[in-house]
């Protein structure tokens, strides 16, 4: 809620699961309580709710959800080791095998229409972080590289935005050494983002056109972040976010930049990023860029006029050569405003 008042669901056994419908509209969530399964809807971003127990087959308490394409419920389960797949259909069984599946989660790619499911497990023939796909069921479970101890969180599982891909990000190697990895769960090699000792609590989450966050936590408290271009072929260096209050027994580190700005969330801190725009000066004009991709829409404010960038990322204003570049401001709600820029 905008007043920042806590409006209370329900009391659930589980890590309740929160989807939205992609207007922003509709909001729900669904938690397990009294040994079902229960589901609140929010109109009003969450100022009030109404909630019903849900009827039918009923998933077992170690569940996840993700939203499909017109933001309704997709739900796994797991249950002795079996694997069940809920809506929009009947429920169908998509892995039968060994027991004590953990940490289940679900991601669903709305370019293809794939949904993979990922979990920790821990047996003689496969012990780490596991995914497979379950949308349509095709192929065996694969072992995300260098995975082996359980996560203490939920698991930071996500798909891209505008373009196809469902990525796994996972901490790996022995403590305290440990290496922030990022893998497409189609399978091949995991690139290590980060390498550092204590590192914990890994987040993944979608930017807009393809982009990806990469968040972690630090030995000393501080929580760090990276992001990739749309080809996921350039990365960001890491921004540093903020350190949670000390005394803070933290629950779990999760974020959202769906929308450009990065939110981010580690028990009761919270903080915002704007990612930085690349600004430089060139004989056409004034380029903006980001990790070298072109941005359009920045409104760039120049010589007492006011230029919106192109596709290609060029606000055209002939600046001389050998001539001081004049005073400039660049902005776009989905980055930090700048003043500087480089000259070409």
């Amino acid at each position: 809620p905008a007043a920042g008042a806590a409006a209370p669901i329900g009391a659930s056994q589980t890590t309740p699961w929160l989807i939205a419908a992609p207007d922003g509209g509709l909001v729900q969530v669904l938690f397990f309580e009294l040994g079902s399964l229960h589901t609140a809807t929010s109109q009003d971003a969450g100022a009030s709710w109404s909630r019903a127990a849900v009827n039918g087959r009923q998933p077992g308490a170690n569940f996840a959800v993700a939203a499909d394409k017109e933001g309704k419920p997709v739900m796994i389960s797991a249950e002795k080791g079996q694997l069940t797949l809920h809506g929009p259909a009947e429920p169908q069984t998509v892995q039968e095998g060994a027991c004590c599946i953990d940490r289940l989660t679900l991601g669903l790619d709305v370019e293809s229409a794939e949904g993979w499911a990922a979990w920790y497990q821990n047996t003689p023939k496969a012990a780490g972080l596991l995914a497979r796909a379950v949308k349509p069921l095709g192929g065996k479970a694969q072992l995300a590289p260098g995975s082996q101890s359980n996560p203490t969180q939920r698991l930071a599982l996500a798909a891209r935005l505008g373009v196809p891909g469902i990525y796994l990000a996972y901490l790996a190697g022995p403590a305290p050494a440990r290496e922030v990895k990022l893998w497409n769960v189609r399978g091949g090699e995991a690139l290590t983002i980060a390498k550092a000792p204590g590192i914990r609590y890994v987040w993944l989450t979608p930017g807009p056109d393809g982009r990806l966050w990469i968040l972690w936590m630090n030995a000393n408290g501080t929580v760090s972040a990276m992001r990739s271009n749309k080809a996921l072929l350039r990365f960001s260096k890491p921004y540093t976010l903020g350190k949670p209050p000390v005394d803070l027994v933290l629950p779990f580190l999760i974020a959202d930049g769906a929308k450009g700005p990065l939110d981010v969330i580690a028990g009761a801190f919270h903080t915002r990023l704007l990612p930085p725009m690349e600004v430089s000066a060139t004989p056409q004009g004034v380029r903006v860029s980001d990790l070298g991709e072109p941005v359009d829409g920045v409104d760039v404010e120049i010589g007492g006029r006011k230029i919106t960038t192109d596709l290609k990322g060029l606000a055209a204003y002939p600046i001389a050569a050998g001539t001081p570049p004049p005073a400039m401001k660049a902005t776009h709600p989905a980055y930090a405003p700048t003043a500087t820029y480089t000259v070409k």
